[in-house]
C-alpha cells in the first residue's frame, strides 16, 4: 500500500513537473513570437510609428472592419513596382457633390511621422464613427481621399536604414538610371509639372528634380489623380503633410512674391490650422533667397487650382526629417489630429470658413418643452498667430441632421446673442430646441457664428460646430392651475 501510494506520487510529481516544463516552453515560444511581431509592426528606433507591411495589413484591416465607409484603390505604381495606394473615406449615403480633403503624405521616405498621423487621422475617424458627432458628420458629408505613402521605394530604403541603426537620411525616390554610383533618386517634391526646374546638373545630388517635371512614375500617378479630382467642381482642401521644421506652407514656394490671388485667404486658413500646433503659419517659403521649383503645393494650387498648403512638422533637435517619439507623442500627434479635424470642417470653403468666429457648446439642459443649449463664439482666438482684422459676433445659427447650406436645411436663428463687453470678439448665446420640431431619439445639431462686417471685409461665417443631441420621446408638461 505505502509503496502504491509512493509509486502514485511520484509519477504525479514527474507529470507535474512535466507539464511545468512545456508551460514554459511554450510561454517562451509566445513570448518571442509576440516580441517578434512588435519588433515587425514597429521602425527599430521608433515604435511609434509602424512599418510599410504593418500600414498595409492596417489598410485590409480597416476595409473589412470598417466596409460601408472605407475604399482602397492604387493609383501607381512606384519605379520598382511598389502600389502607391489611395484610401477614400466616406459613407456611401447618397449625398451629392460632398466637399474633399485630400491628404498626401510620405512623399519624402524618411518622412515617418507624417505618414503615421495621416493613419491615426483615419483611423480616429473610423473609430469614433456614430460615437463622435464630428466624426460622424464628417464622414457623412465629406470625402476624405489619403495617399499614406506616396513613396513607397524611398520609405523602404528609408526603413532598412533604420533596421541597419544608422542615419535615416534616404528622402528621394529609388531611380538607379541617372547616377553610377545610386546614392539616391529624384527629390519627388522638386519633380512636379508647375515651374519645374532643372536645378541641380548633379545627378547624383540629393536635391536633383529628375531628367525632366514628371519624369517619375511616382509623381506621374499623383498627378493623373490629382487632375481627375480636380476636374470635378466641388470645394477641396489640399494637404501635404511633410516634415521638419514646423511650419505651414501657403503656395508659392518657387517665389514666395508671385502673384497670388488668394495669399490672404491661404494664409488665414494656415494660422486656422496651426493653432495649437507647434507650427507657424508662412507665406510661401518664408525666405525669398530659398526657392523650390516643381512642388506639389505649387502644383496643386498653380495648375490644378486647389486651395493648398504644406504642413511640416519636426524639429532639427527632435530628430529633423524622422521626429524622436518622445516629441511625436509629445508635441506632434494630438495637436495635429485637432489640425486635421479643422480642414475637414473648412473644407466646405476653405478661402471663407478660417475668417469666421469658431464656436464651442457648454452645456444642455431638457426643460419641459425644448432643450436648452448654451455656448459662445469668438472671433479672435482661435489662430497660431495674432491679428487685427477681427470683429464682433454679428449671429449665430443653428440647423438639426443638415447642416447650414445643406439644400435640406432649415435654419434657425440663435437666441439671447450677448457679447462680452471685456472681450468684443467674443459672445455668448442660448438656443432654444423645441421637442415639437424634431422627432425623440438622438440628432446632430450644427452651430455656426457669423463675424460683423469691418472696413476691409463683408460678414463671414466660421467653421461649424457639431454636438449629439437627445430628445426625449415623452414630454412632461407643467401642470396649469384651475
Amino acid at each position: 500500500m505505502l509503496h502504491k501510494f509512493h509509486t502514485e506520487n511520484c509519477w504525479q510529481s514527474r507529470f507535474f513537473s512535466l507539464f511545468l516544463i512545456l508551460v514554459f516552453f511554450f510561454s517562451a515560444i509566445y513570448s518571442s513570437q509576440v516580441s517578434a511581431n512588435q519588433v515587425k509592426s514597429s521602425i527599430p528606433g521608433f515604435d511609434c510609428y509602424r512599418d510599410s507591411q504593418t500600414i498595409d495589413q492596417r489598410l485590409n484591416e480597416l476595409r473589412s472592419a470598417y466596409s460601408g465607409l472605407v475604399q482602397i484603390s492604387e493609383i501607381g505604381t512606384s519605379i520598382e513596382g511598389r502600389a502607391i495606394k489611395l484610401i477614400k473615406l466616406s459613407k456611401e449615403n447618397g449625398e451629392q457633390n460632398k466637399p474633399r480633403l485630400i491628404l498626401i503624405s510620405g512623399l519624402r521616405g524618411n518622412s515617418f511621422a507624417s505618414v503615421e498621423l495621416n493613419i491615426l487621422f483615419l483611423e480616429s475617424l473610423l473609430q469614433n464613427y456614430e460615437q463622435d458627432a464630428t466624426a460622424t458628420f464628417l464622414l457623412n458629408f465629406v470625402e476624405i481621399y489619403s495617399v499614406f505613402i506616396a513613396n513607397p521605394d524611398g520609405r523602404s530604403r528609408a526603413e532598412s536604414q533604420a533596421r541597419a541603426g544608422g542615419a535615416i537620411t534616404w528622402e528621394n525616390n529609388a531611380n538607379p538610371l541617372y547616377c553610377d554610383s545610386f546614392v539616391n533618386g529624384v527629390r519627388l517634391n522638386l519633380n512636379f509639372p508647375y515651374q519645374w526646374s532643372a536645378g541641380t546638373s548633379d545627378p547624383c545630388s540629393p536635391d536633383f528634380s529628375g531628367s525632366t517635371y514628371a519624369s517619375e512614375p511616382e509623381t506621374q500617378s499623383l498627378v493623373t489623380f490629382l487632375s481627375q479630382l480636380a476636374s470635378q467642381a466641388r470645394p477641396s482642401l489640399f494637404l501635404q503633410l511633410d516634415s521638419y521644421h514646423n511650419k505651414v506652407l501657403t503656395p508659392f514656394l518657387y517665389d514666395a512674391t508671385a502673384p497670388n490671388p488668394y495669399a490672404d485667404d491661404l494664409f488665414m486658413l494656415a494660422n486656422k490650422l496651426a493653432y495649437e500646433t507647434q507650427a507657424v503659419p508662412v507665406v510661401g517659403n518664408g525666405d525669398n533667397n530659398f526657392e523650390s521649383h516643381g512642388t506639389l503645393i505649387d502644383y496643386a494650387f498653380g495648375q490644378l487650382e486647389l486651395p493648398a498648403l504644406s504642413f511640416k512638422m519636426g524639429t532639427l533637435q527632435s530628430g529633423g526629417h524622422t521626429p524622436a517619439c518622445w516629441y511625436f507623442n509629445d508635441y506632434i500627434k494630438k495637436s495635429m489630429l485637432k489640425a486635421l479635424t479643422r480642414a475637414s470642417l473648412a473644407s466646405f470653403d476653405p478661402y471663407q470658413l478660417a475668417y469666421g468666429p469658431e464656436t464651442e457648446l457648454e452645456s444642455q439642459t431638457e426643460q419641459a418643452l425644448y432643450l436648452d443649449i448654451e455656448g459662445y463664439s469668438d472671433d479672435y482666438s482661435f489662430y497660431k498667430e495674432e491679428f487685427i482684422d477681427y470683429s464682433s459676433v454679428s449671429r449665430v445659427i443653428w440647423s438639426m441632421d443638415f447642416p447650414p447650406g445643406h439644400p435640406k436645411a432649415v435654419i434657425h436663428e440663435a437666441d439671447q446673442l450677448t457679447p462680452l463687453s471685456e472681450f468684443p470678439f467674443r459672445s455668448t448665446f442660448q438656443l432654444s430646441v423645441p421637442y415639437s420640431m424634431f422627432g425623440h431619439g438622438r440628432h446632430l445639431i450644427f452651430v455656426q457664428a457669423w463675424d460683423a462686417p469691418t472696413q476691409n471685409s463683408e460678414s463671414r461665417p466660421g467653421l461649424y460646430s457639431c454636438h449629439y443631441v437627445h430628445i426625449p420621446s415623452i414630454h412632461f408638461l407643467p401642470m396649469l392651475f384651475k
